[in-house]
């Protein structure tokens, strides 16, 4: 029985957890098919699966790359100030105009109607205050907005995950991959490789250089905080659509 992943694990932790951890290993397999051919046939691979999957191994490798992702949180919420919601919601930042950030300061207050937002006076006063007093309002928001009807916010949530916990696995990408060229480079010059096909190990190599290049020049603190920035703003955007639905529904009633 072929295992499906699609079943194994919901989508948030398919994308953001399953896959960062599968493409941190992509060197290691595919170097194993090089170096050992014979042992890749469709047979071994699905027994390799099942028992990657039945031993708990995928799980194993997507809680470490979460793992490894909430570590890399931790330094870049202290580098960019906050998360981005609480940052958006400040009165002294202008990524959102005043008009529709005070919208969204009215629309916040009547779902947490226990808390009083901060005017840009209490901001001033008690910016330490003033950010509990954000972020408690987003948490109560992204309560709210768990549900079915919010998919695209959720697809939005998974890549910002992806992309943290890919940074977050870097380093063990990274070394994978050196050790990886290390294994293709002596098989490619020892007695072991004579008898194995050139080509597969050149691919080997071709495919480490461009994992090191994604890794290097593209899987960095600004790929996390775009998506960080993208999921806040989507967030928040809710505020609006919302009202858009409730006034559909008015509307229909009538």
């Amino acid at each position: 029985m072929k295992p499906n992943l699609g079943a194994l694990f919901d989508g948030y932790t398919r994308v953001a957890r399953v896959y960062p951890a599968l493409i941190s290993l992509a060197p290691v397999i595919w170097t194993a098919a090089a170096v050992a051919p014979n042992a890749f046939t469709e047979s071994t691979l699905r027994v390799g699966l099942t028992a990657a999957v039945g031993l708990g191994g995928i799980a194993l490798l997507a809680n470490l790359a979460r793992s490894r992702g909430k570590e890399a949180e931790s330094v870049l919420l202290v580098e960019w100030d906050g998360w981005p919601t609480t940052r958006f919601l400040r009165h002294r930042n202008a990524i959102i105009d005043p008009f529709t950030k005070a919208r969204y300061h009215a629309k916040l207050q009547q779902l947490s109607p226990d808390l009083s937002l901060p005017n840009e006076g209490d901001e001033r006063r008690d910016p330490r205050r003033a950010d509990d007093v954000y972020r408690s309002a987003t948490a109560r928001l992204l309560e709210l907005r768990r549900g079915p009807d919010y998919k695209l916010l959720q697809g939005e949530n998974a890549q910002y995950g992806f992309r943290r916990n890919l940074l977050g696995l870097k380093p063990v990408a990274l070394s994978l991959v050196a050790a990886s060229i290390a294994v293709t480079s002596v098989t490619y010059w020892s007695p072991f490789g004579a008898g194995l096909a050139r080509p597969p190990l050149f691919a080997a190599w071709l495919g480490d250089f461009c994992f090191v290049l994604v890794f290097a020049l593209i899987v960095r603190k600004e790929f996390v905080r775009q998506a960080a920035d993208e999921y806040a703003l989507s967030l928040l955007r809710t505020l609006d659509e919302n009202e858009g639905k409730n006034a559909s529904h008015a509307a229909q009633r009538v």
